[in-house]
């Protein structure tokens, strides 16, 4: 379940990846709408009464198989995830995702046939102290007219997260579906340390763009310096 952490141990994982500075833009969905989104077998989670989509950029590093090294220079990039927040019929709930934009071909080819929705998109990052205590980071994705870029202030740590806070980023499960049977991935990683933030630049017209049913009012921002992941393999759910 939801948590400021993981409700299982991921004993033997398949993949390890760190999740580094990570940003969250959190907006307010319909949930009648956001159900019609979703396969058999999920429905919306909400917190609150109020069902959620999050628009996620993050630097992907040392992305590898848990047997394998990491490999020097293609293991780190860009990622945006888009995800919302669901819950099983057995009451379990976790992450489903949209889709994730990636700059790297294998992962793409890799990790559709599991079912996960990856699409290529060309993305690069970087990040700048702005102070001693604090930096920006700029994330770019695509290219041309259709390249999106944010840039993230790092603001103070959240010293005592809400309930809220902790429901939109405490899941320790993602759905797929694979030959029609829905599946779960079990995830373990550290407690997320987040952080206030302000952002701004053309990403954040993606949300606009993207149809889903999104409420009319800006999104509710996290940011975290990252954790290191380890992703379990997928099961029937």
């Amino acid at each position: 379940m939801s948590g400021l952490t993981p409700d299982h141990r991921v004993r033997v994982p398949l993949s390890a990846q760190v999740w580094d500075r990570v940003t969250f833009l959190h907006y307010r969905a319909g949930a009648d709408d956001l159900d019609r989104l979703l396969p058999d077998g999920l429905e919306p989670d909400t917190c609150d009464g109020s069902a959620w989509v999050s628009f996620t950029p993050l630097i992907m590093r040392e992305v590898r198989p848990t047997v394998l090294p990491p490999v020097p220079g293609w293991s780190t990039f860009v990622e945006l995830n888009i995800r919302t927040y669901v819950r099983d019929h057995a009451g379990r709930d976790g992450l489903w995702f949209f889709a994730l934009d990636c700059p790297r071909h294998v992962m793409v080819w890799g990790l559709r046939p599991l079912g996960l929705p990856y699409r290529h998109r060309p993305g690069s990052f970087r990040v700048e102290e702005t102070r001693p205590d604090s930096e920006s980071v700029h994330y770019s994705l695509g290219r041309g007219v259709a390249r999106r870029d944010l840039d993230v202030q790092v603001g103070a740590a959240i010293e005592d997260q809400s309930r809220l806070d902790v429901f939109l980023t405490g899941r320790w499960n993602a759905y797929t579906t694979r030959f029609g049977r829905l599946c779960r991935v079990p995830a373990a990683h550290e407690p997320w340390r987040l952080h206030q933030a302000d952002v701004d630049g053309s990403l954040l017209s993606v949300p606009l763009e993207s149809r889903l049913p999104l409420l009319d009012e800006p999104p509710l921002v996290h940011f975290s310096p990252g954790v290191h992941a380890r992703l379990g393999a997928p099961r029937l759910a």
